[in-house]
């Protein structure tokens, strides 16, 4: 596999982890159900007793079983408070109770409403709790979603900055490296940041001083050779220099020029080819010669 394609991989592999991390958390902030539902059971515990009551007092008559039943579910609530109006309620209740469960219209009349009261308190509390849940969950799950687009977007970053500060200057070296095969010296890397950047300066100076001890022959294929003869044919320094300024090829009279432009501290990590048509203009008096169009 390709330095390229396991760096791709590696970051692919570390951004997944990310995603996979940031819905494991969106799951366990689901999870916070179970004590959502502790609140529910709560409410719903006085609930059932407030319903007890009340089918205890709505039977008529009230037997000694029913008032068993009443006592039992009062206990149930005054001992699962939960609501600051419970304990008013609850008196109330004691209040209202014996004379409910002996027949009194009255008392029995406000012992249902009380009764109803209470089991209304509870319920708009279940549902201001379930209310406050569902709030939390959707609030959890969109900051846990931007959290996992953030790492997309550094997973981004890392493959944008891997391919700028890895992979191209890699590719400028080996486009060199295959050049110098085919016995091509004209080729240069052009430096850039970094380790590898400092590789391919070290590569141009290596075939500098190459140039100078032995001169290439210009016998190359196609029209490649036919480009570098005409090079080779301006009396000037010529070069073929691309719009970032990289110095692809040049003439011999170029690369002593570029030598020149080093020694003179003229050279910039990706501008040697600007600095030697600068040269070029201040030699021939005009504007720098563009290269020959390659032949079609």
């Amino acid at each position: 596999m390709r330095l390229g394609d396991q760096m791709r991989l590696a970051v692919g592999l570390l951004a997944a982890l990310q995603i996979a991390t940031a819905a494991a958390g969106a799951w366990l902030l689901l999870r916070t159900g179970p004590a959502i539902e502790r609140i529910l059971a709560e409410n719903d515990y006085s609930l059932a007793a407030a319903e007890e009551m009340r089918a205890v007092v709505a039977a008529r008559p009230v037997g000694a079983a029913g008032r068993d039943r009443f006592a039992t579910a009062l206990e149930r609530a005054r001992s699962n408070i939960t609501e600051e109006a419970e304990p008013a309620m609850l008196t109330a209740i004691e209040s209202h109770a014996p004379g409910a469960l002996r027949g009194d219209a009255a008392d029995r009349a406000a012992l249902l409403e009380t009764l109803d009261g209470l089991a209304a308190l509870n319920r708009a509390s279940m549902h201001r709790a379930d209310a406050r849940a569902q709030r939390l969950a959707r609030a959890g799950a969109w900051a846990l979603s931007g959290l996992a687009l953030l790492n997309l977007g550094l997973g981004l970053l890392i493959v944008r900055r891997t391919r700028d500060r890895l992979l191209a200057p890699l590719d400028r070296v080996h486009r060199v490296a295959r050049a110098l095969h085919r016995d091509d010296r004209r080729q240069r890397c052009g430096g850039g940041p970094g380790e590898l950047g400092a590789i391919g300066r070290a590569l141009d100076d290596l075939l500098d001083e190459l140039e100078q001890v032995h001169p290439p022959p210009l016998a190359l294929d196609g029209d490649r050779a036919a480009l570098l003869a005409l090079l080779e044919r301006m009396p000037h320094p010529a070069g073929i220099v691309l719009a970032d300024g990289t110095l692809r090829a040049a003439n011999r009279a170029g690369m002593a020029a570029r030598s020149a432009l080093k020694k003179a501290g003229r050279r910039t990590d990706l501008g040697e080819g600007r600095a030697l048509l600068e040269m070029v203009e201040e030699e021939v008096g005009g504007e720098p010669q563009p290269a020959p169009d390659q032949p079609g």
